[in-house]
């Protein structure tokens, strides 16, 4: 007699999805379990008829007693296998059925694209109007049946989710109550569907897989499957891009997860730019776009003629088909090598960096994270300011590695840092002074930070917006598109925000009068910004602006005043301008110490 079988339940009873013949395998090792009880109870009847007949005695009256337990609780195990049994096997043949039906809903689904595509092909190819008519209403008619055969598959999924939720309290009751026997056995687990996995119990088939479907799990299914999954997630993607991130957001998770993978796959530039989109799924979808259009443009680089004779045909030495040719040549190359730029700062999928932007045209924009922002307790947007793109992005992703290291150093758990590259930067001083550039790229800054809002998991982050140089004004101007979701900002060696005050400055659940806390300045006494003077009104530095001024100058510093009017900047005591203006990020710098402080929410020195 074995009293360890149902104990050994979570081993002996495997359980990885709905799939029938898994649930048939599961309520076939139910019966054996069953069927081990039902040996154990005559093995203890004739050992009870044994007591009763050949001893006497209180000793013998105990013995009785304790063998009546133990087939009491023995019997009452078996009952309740019984009952779990029935329920597998009843869920079993439910999800069969569904299962079925969604094999029919499919192969219709493929009927109707068939169909659709055939005569896609008669209109294109007809002359006559009145027939051209004829069948544009005969595809419109095969649309509309193609999308009720959506509706039946959604109906039937939900008929498995029932059945499996019928499943679950079919188990629970099988396993309520204390059937287990204790003295000396430990025969059981607290719970019958804690044996069986049925926390694990949920609908599932190919076209619906499970939350943890990946890349792998989508290269899995058929052609047919893979485009029945697109189908069904396009009718969704309008949708997304016209919302607001939050509606992204909602809209997404609205979607089953191989649909969400079907849209990765199929629209991989559109999604990867969507502000609502989860992290994770953006940088899925940016790094299949960065992988094609490299493709895609070497391809064409390799095609690119060598000579004017192979394009027009005309002499070798036209001056304007070299050009053309040329100009097409030297755009080639450099897209390729902002793409190889992003590629290299990205890194492998494993490394912890997330892709969550990508423009590749002009100077290029990137966004990038350094750590996951959706599962961090403590997030940072740095935004860079004059002259930041692609082609310095080590640079910039180096200030958010600098910046993670500082704030795990000051104590935060759990840190995430995006290089936010997003907008046009002004690409040299001059172009610095004029407004346009943070007027154009204010939108997408407060389109990113609603869906870093969205997409969050658990409990708000401490959202930190750091900005540097130029990027002091482009954030007062998405501030006047809409208060911004974030606790705090830190404006580094800030240019300028042409607000009056603070209080301008504003911010999601921040009362006015409390701005002044919840906005810091950093700036050192040899930065470029004092040399120059304002390059816009409203500088944070300024004790009438209000913002919380945290000193960047090591303690050592020489007396702070004009010194570059008196003496040339590059003296031991004196670093140059230039250098100090990007200088906050580095190694043993005192400003990066209290930037790290600060995103792990510790007020500075």
């Amino acid at each position: 007699m074995t009293w360890s079988t149902l104990a050994q339940a979570d081993t002996t009873l495997p359980y990885h999805g709905d799939h029938p013949g898994q649930l048939n395998d599961v309520a076939d090792r139910v019966s054996d379990a069953r069927r081990d009880i039902a040996h154990a109870l005559d093995g203890l009847g004739d050992a009870q008829a044994g007591i009763t007949d050949n001893w006497v005695g209180v000793a013998a009256d105990v013995g009785d007693h304790q063998v009546s337990l133990l087939r009491l609780a023995l019997t009452g195990a078996a009952d309740r296998l019984d009952q779990a049994r029935s329920a597998l096997l009843w869920c079993a043949d439910a999800v069969r059925d569904t299962r079925d039906s969604i094999d029919g809903l499919r192969a219709q689904w493929a009927l109707y694209q068939d169909a659709i595509d055939d005569l896609n092909l008669l209109i294109a190819a007809s002359t006559d109007p009145v027939l051209r008519e004829e069948r544009c209403q005969q595809r419109d008619r095969s649309r509309s049946l193609q999308a009720s055969v959506v509706d039946y598959w959604s109906a039937a999924a939900a008929s498995a989710d029932a059945a499996t939720v019928v499943c679950r309290r079919r188990l629970d009751a099988a396993s309520h109550g204390d059937w287990s026997y204790t003295p000396g056995t430990g025969l059981g687990r607290p719970t019958l569907a804690a044996a069986l996995g049925v926390t694990l119990l949920t609908a599932d088939d190919q076209h619906r897989a499970t939350a943890g479907a990946d890349e792998a799990a989508w290269g899995e299914l058929s052609p047919d499957a893979q485009a029945f999954a697109l189908t069904v997630g396009l009718h969704v993607l309008p949708v997304q891009a016209a919302g607001t991130p939050v509606e992204v957001a909602a809209a997404w998770g609205s979607l089953t997860p191989m649909q969400q993978q079907a849209l990765i796959h199929a629209r991989p530039g559109e999604l990867g730019a969507l502000d609502g989109v989860p992290v994770a799924a953006r940088d899925q979808a940016n790094r299949r776009y960065l992988v094609s259009v490299q493709d895609v443009w070497s391809a064409e680089l390799a095609r690119l003629p060598s000579s004017l004779d192979t394009v027009v045909g005309t002499p070798v030495g036209d001056p304007v088909g070299f050009s053309v040719v040329d100009w097409r040549r030297a755009l080639l190359e450099h897209q390729l090598d902002l793409a190889a730029t992003v590629a290299a700062q990205v890194g492998a999928v494993a490394s912890g960096r997330y892709l969550i932007g990508l423009s590749l045209t002009g100077r290029g924009q990137a966004i990038i994270a350094v750590g996951n922002p959706d599962t961090a307790t403590a997030v940072a947007t740095y935004v860079p300011g004059t002259g930041a793109d692609v082609q310095d992005l080590d640079v910039q992703v180096g200030r958010a590695v600098a910046t993670q290291a500082a704030a795990v150093g000051a104590g935060a758990s759990s840190v995430a840092v995006v290089a936010w590259i997003g907008y046009e930067t002004p690409p040299t001083l001059s172009e610095a002074g004029f407004d346009v550039y943070a007027d154009n790229g204010a939108a997408g800054l407060a389109e990113f930070l609603d869906g870093q809002r969205a997409t969050h998991l658990g409990t708000p982050s401490l959202n930190t917006l750091i900005v540097h140089s130029y990027g002091g004004l482009l954030t007062s101007a998405a501030a006047a598109v809409a208060p911004l979701p974030v606790d705090q900002v830190v404006m580094v060696a800030s240019a300028g925000t042409e607000l009056d005050s603070v209080q301008q400055l504003a911010l999601e659940g921040v009362p006015p009068d409390q701005l002044g806390s919840r906005v810091f300045s950093v700036v050192h006494t040899y930065d470029l910004i004092r040399l120059t003077g304002p390059v816009h009104s409203g500088l944070p530095s300024e004790p009438e602006f209000g913002a919380t001024v945290v000193p960047a100058d090591p303690p050592t510093s020489p007396t702070p005043g004009a010194w570059y009017r008196v003496g040339p900047p590059n003296l031991a005591d004196r670093p140059d301008p230039v250098t100090a203006h990007g200088s906050y990020w580095d190694s043993q710098s005192l400003a990066l110490r209290d930037l790290g402080q600060l995103v792990a929410g510790i007020c500075p020195r």
